[in-house]
């Protein structure tokens, strides 16, 4: 069931209800309902809101605790606290949110969200600008290193050539299971 609240009415008082409800003239006041607030262009809202989801194409400011969507419009204007788990912003919607994403479970709980200061958001409507990407990093220099029986094939190779650079070798390197534990 959709309810309307026409440009010429001002309603001030607690809503409480089931179905939408699309709000053309003023509400000042609470909103609980099982369904969606649609606030069309013209239309404002004054007041906390609890619902499934909240459509701003005019005015609202308060708090909302909604079960799945917030939207705002061009044009909408929104300000207070949100607690949703989706939210839709079209450009040229005005913002000043402190957004609290939840879980869908989370949302229905009928705790207030956080009151941190909201941080003010203007949308605006795309550049025509092009956007160039920043030019790619260079590739960090690479070191090849030999394979740990690489290293000791190459070592006994010596010893077979010349024993003397062998005994050298095993001097600098130390023994081999001394080798083997530092890599």
């Amino acid at each position: 069931m959709r309810h309307h609240i026409s440009s010429q009415h001002t309603l001030e008082g607690t809503l409480r209800g089931s179905g939408d409800l699309v709000i053309a003239g003023t509400v000042r006041g609470d909103i609980v309902l099982e369904g969606s607030v649609h606030v069309l262009a013209g239309g404002s809202v004054e007041g906390d809101v609890q619902c499934a989801s909240l459509i701003v194409e005019g005015r609202w400011s308060g708090n909302a605790h909604l079960s799945d969507l917030f939207s705002a419009h061009e044009g909408a204007t929104a300000r207070g606290t949100l607690s949703t788990i989706r939210i839709e912003v079209m450009p040229g919607a005005k913002l000043q949110l402190d957004v609290d994403m939840r879980e869908p479970a989370a949302v229905a709980a009928t705790s207030p969200p956080r009151t941190s200061a909201p941080a003010a958001v203007a949308v605006s409507p795309p550049s025509a600008a092009p956007v160039s990407a920043p030019a790619p990093a260079s590739p960090a220099p690479t070191t090849a290193t030999a394979a740990p029986d690489e290293e000791e094939e190459a070592v006994e190779d010596e010893a077979a050539a010349d024993p003397g650079a062998a005994d050298e070798a095993a001097r600098d390197e130390g023994p081999k299971s001394s080798r083997k534990a530092r890599r």
